[in-house]
């Protein structure tokens, strides 16, 4: 019996720490998907070299339930609106962005966040890039 105190005493504990965020999902109250894991653009350099496009891929584990992503292309580092160059709705991972989007030694911001069919919407996800040869 003192074993099972312990062990739910450790849990109640871990569960409301700061570091909940560290646990499994299915440990985890909440109905709010979560971001989604930006795969590729994710290095500083990026050459789009003899390319049409630039291809965006990333991965999620709520995608069952998936209506569509938000993908959101900055200018540089700034994330409002006077730096957003590009704003689509993708039905699924990957997504091709022409080439004659991007500029040459620029930095670029890309966001996702995840749509669910009820209209729940994850967090958004960033990385960063720059361009070095077209």
């Amino acid at each position: 019996m003192r074993s099972f105190t312990s062990l739910v005493l450790l849990l109640c504990l871990t569960c409301f720490s700061p570091y909940s965020y560290a646990l499994p999902r299915f440990l985890l109250r909440s109905d709010y998907p979560v971001p989604p894991t930006l795969l590729y653009p994710t290095t500083n350099d990026i050459s789009l070299e003899e390319k049409d496009s630039l291809v965006f891929r990333w991965e999620t584990t709520d995608f069952a339930q998936t209506e569509y992503y938000e993908l959101r292309l900055y200018n540089g580092y700034d994330t409002t609106v006077t730096g957003l160059i590009l704003k689509q709705d993708i039905p699924t991972s990957p997504a091709k962005i022409p080439a004659s989007t991007f500029k040459e030694d620029r930095v670029y911001t890309w966001s996702l966040r995840q749509v669910l069919l009820g209209g729940k919407k994850s967090d958004y996800s960033y990385s960063s890039f720059r361009v070095i040869k077209k």
